[in-house]
């Protein structure tokens, strides 16, 4: 009777297909591969979905197209002033996220896990995803602000998002006037794709204006492409009722979305 195995957990095959495994597991993998049909197969599916992304959302017209926005002046959009990338790194000139240094992106072990050649080490894979808010100001990265932060009219606001291996997202702000705000895609009609590793710079940073009381951040997020427009419509609906826009998440299914709300201050 053939011993029954388990199949290879679905993080170490995500590793696998990206080459992030180390040296050893990498080849433990392999070997596995060539005596477990049902492991092969689950490889390849994944090849193949991300095969299939890849074709439909193709990077390259979305570079083209952020560039020559780059090259016009900075518009004034309602909510906020578009600001180019200028603090970012170059590259952020080139394509629509800009990588954020190594230093940044770190492996994280779970609870109770011990640093061994064979732990359940996880990248972004095992983590949710996340939006972070930074301030310009003094220093390269300036200022993070986290949840419940204050901030003020004329504040220049960096976005930078941790996709936690999700490949297509939407980021959009709702204010204290109930103004709706769309941050990524810079258009609605552009692909909602996202890099999967390691934590991002939107291209172009924000200028808040004088709306009232707070400013709230949605990062939507998921395993496939995401309709703009739905977002948007969520929300509206949900900057039309000052009651829960503070608090309460966007009626969206089958996403992950990751918030943070910056108070207002009032002179």
């Amino acid at each position: 009777m053939s011993e029954q195995r388990k199949p290879i957990e679905q993080w170490r095959v995500e590793r696998y297909v990206l080459d992030e495994l180390p040296a050893d597991q990498r080849a433990a993998v392999e070997a596995r591969l060539k005596t477990d049909p049902e492991a092969a197969a689950q490889v390849a599916a994944l090849r193949e979905s991300d095969a299939t992304i890849l074709d439909q959302y193709r990077s390259a017209p979305m570079a083209r197209e952020i560039e020559a926005r780059h090259k016009a002046s900075p518009q004034k959009a309602r909510g906020g002033r578009i600001w180019p990338a200028v603090l970012l790194p170059a590259v952020a000139l080139l394509v629509l996220f800009a990588v954020i240094p190594r230093g940044e992106v770190t492996d994280v072990v779970g609870p109770g896990t011990q640093a061994t050649g064979n732990e359940e080490v996880l990248l972004d894979k095992g983590l949710d995803p996340k939006i972070r808010v930074f301030r310009k100001g003094a220093g390269p990265e300036g200022e993070e602000l986290t949840e419940g932060a204050s901030a003020d009219e004329g504040d220049v606001i960096q976005l930078k998002l941790q996709a936690a291996g999700r490949t297509h997202g939407v980021v959009v702000s709702v204010d204290g006037r109930g103004h709706v705000e769309l941050h990524f895609p810079a258009d609605e009609r552009d692909p909602t794709t996202l890099k999967r590793k390691g934590t991002v710079a939107l291209a172009h940073a924000y200028e808040l204006d004088d709306a009232p009381d707070f400013e709230r951040f949605f990062f939507v997020a998921a395993r496939y492409p995401v309709a703009v427009a739905d977002v948007l419509g969520a929300a509206r609906k949900l900057a039309s009722d000052p009651a829960t826009a503070k608090t309460a998440l966007l009626s969206l299914e089958d996403v992950d979305q990751a918030t943070l709300t910056l108070s207002k201050v009032t002179p």
